[in-house]
């Protein structure tokens, strides 16, 4: 039997209302997980015992009455973050025995909430990229020494637009999602290195420390799907968060899935 959906809310009603168990939602995730692992390498670690731990957890809060808004919602988070227990990487062979000593702050969150961790997910080294494409466990550092350099100067710059708005809603990436291993993209402006041309768009926002958030908006001609972004003001978060809200509620894209084998 199928227990996973593409809506949050949809898996935490249901666990919640003993349709199902976390487990069982937990067991189906993680065996898609390592199915699909060998090909689209999406996880640098796999935490199948963390998850049935917090699966299991879960299922016991919920016997107690406890209130769990994500409960038995499967969730994977980028090997940035620390999870107890668990190497941070960083996609880089200079961090690979660093092992965490406690949650980060959204970790422990997400698992008080009721939401069940099943690893932590491959990246760019040092997240210095967009594509995820990670061959080899190099440390950039000169390049991200001369991008904090830029930040100020990059920071100005949008301190005054933003002085006229209270949000932008740009295109988070000017292209979908590429073939493993491509290097380049054909835009109307001529080729460019693919790492820059999914970075034109969002980069800008992570050196300036404007929050921002992508939404579904759309689907290609071959099915990938399109997203916009929305970019807020400094610790603005709460105001993209109810613009992208409210642009769900209005439209369907983020309902519409490509199905798997």
């Amino acid at each position: 039997m199928q227990y996973l959906s593409p809506n949050v809310l949809v898996v935490a009603k249901s666990v919640q209302t003993h349709q199902r168990t976390a487990v069982e939602v937990a067991e189906e995730a993680l065996s898609k997980a390592e199915t699909h692992q060998d090909e689209w390498r999406a996880f640098i670690t796999l935490t199948p015992e963390l998850a049935r731990k917090h699966a299991e957890q879960v299922d016991q809060w919920l016997a107690e009455d406890k209130r769990l808004p994500l409960a038995g919602v499967p969730f994977a988070i980028k090997d940035l973050f620390d999870v107890q227990g668990v190497a941070t990487t960083c996609g880089s062979k200079v961090f690979a025995d660093r092992v965490a000593t406690a949650d980060a702050t959204v970790v422990r969150r997400l698992v008080a909430a009721g939401a069940v961790m099943l690893g932590k997910l491959n990246l760019h080294e040092c997240a210095f990229g967009f594509t995820g494409e990670n061959p080899h466990y190099f440390f950039p550092a000169v390049d991200y020494l001369k991008a904090q350099r830029a930040r100020r100067r990059i920071r100005a710059a949008w301190s005054k637009v933003f002085s006229q708005v209270d949000c932008l809603v740009t295109p988070t990436s000017p292209l979908v999602a590429t073939r493993f291993g491509q290097q380049s993209a054909d835009l109307p402006g001529g080729p460019k290195p693919l790492v820059r041309a999914y970075l034109d768009l969002t980069l800008p926002f992570n050196l300036s420390g404007h929050p921002a958030i992508s939404v579904p908006c759309g689907i290609s001609s071959d099915g990938m799907p399109i997203g916009a972004q929305v970019v807020g003001k400094p610790f603005a978060e709460g105001t993209i968060l109810r613009v992208a809200h409210r642009y769900q509620q209005v439209t369907d894209w983020h309902r519409r899935t490509r199905e798997t084998a």
